[in-house]
């Protein structure tokens, strides 16, 4: 499809991908985001942004499997860094597990802006 674009960061078995859509950048994270995979993801999204002026960040979280309440508050520091730059973000496919063991745990979830799936998140930036 013309407007994406594909980029795989590999994580020894694993893969954090980068697909631009338009003005959208989707960051797809992979079903660990432990030993080191989250500030991998983090660089990436960065380097990402920067390079590619995107308007609005998409970070794809249906393959994670697991998620406490450090790496949430790290994948949300990220999105805050995001926003900071200029671009608006997503959370994409949190599991309903997830979410309910963030809710009961206590986790900051204010202000994270959340979508069912892929295409709802890229009609809320009208792409």
């Amino acid at each position: 499809m013309s407007g994406r674009q594909d980029h795989r960061q590999m994580q020894g078995d694993r893969s954090v991908v980068r697909t631009r859509v338009n003005d959208c950048l989707v960051i797809t994270a992979p079903p660990d985001l432990g030993q080191g995979r989250l500030q991998e993801l983090e660089r990436l999204t960065i380097d990402a942004l920067c390079e590619q002026k995107a308007t609005a960040v998409i970070f794809e979280l249906t393959g994670v499997n697991y998620m406490d309440v450090q790496e949430f508050h790290d994948l949300r520091t990220v999105a805050t860094l995001v926003r900071h730059l200029g671009a608006r973000t997503v959370f994409v496919g949190l599991r309903p597990g997830i979410i309910s063991h963030l809710v009961k745990s206590d986790a900051d979830i204010s202000g994270i802006q959340g979508a069912l799936g892929l295409d709802d998140a890229l009609a809320l930036f009208a792409v």
